[in-house]
């Protein structure tokens, strides 16, 4: 996987919903839309960042909409945990397309790597089974896993 300096990159983009990427920085987030044109919620990768280009990440990004609960994972353990206080963010349902390896809203922001099995679940992961699939697909790929 190669990080631009100074770029965005878009693992996944659901416009008007959601999206995951990782910043030049290499950390990993995701977040949710707010309604207003630009603005999103940032739950990033906390104080993980990506120190081997050549490794396979495992990455997992849990939302609840109940609980307003944001949970990011690297290799199944819970690096950042975010309870969202601003009632503008929520998951919210797009008619608009899904979009991996760029960004939803302009063919802008393309991934400089590999991407593999990733998952959408209807229901917000709880850690037993993120780490249930992180042995179950091992750690030798990079996965993107959003619930």
């Amino acid at each position: 996987m190669e990080i631009m300096k100074n770029c965005l990159q878009n693992y996944i983009s659901k416009e008007h919903a959601f999206q995951s990427y990782i910043y030049a920085d290499k950390k990993f987030a995701s977040g949710l839309w707010s309604g207003t044109a630009g603005l999103w919620s940032g739950y990033d990768s906390g104080n993980y960042s990506v120190t081997n280009l050549n490794d396979w990440i495992f990455y997992a990004f849990t939302w609840d909409n109940s609980t307003k609960i944001a949970n990011v994972y690297i290799d199944g353990v819970l690096v950042n945990s975010v309870l969202e206080t601003n009632p503008s963010y929520f998951l919210r349902t797009s008619s608009d397309p899904l979009y991996i390896g760029r960004n939803g809203s302009a063919n802008v922001y393309h991934i400089k790597g590999y991407l593999d099995d990733i998952r959408i679940y209807n229901t917000a992961l709880v850690e037993l089974d993120v780490q249930n699939l992180y042995h179950e697909l091992g750690s030798n790929q990079f996965h993107l896993l959003f619930s």
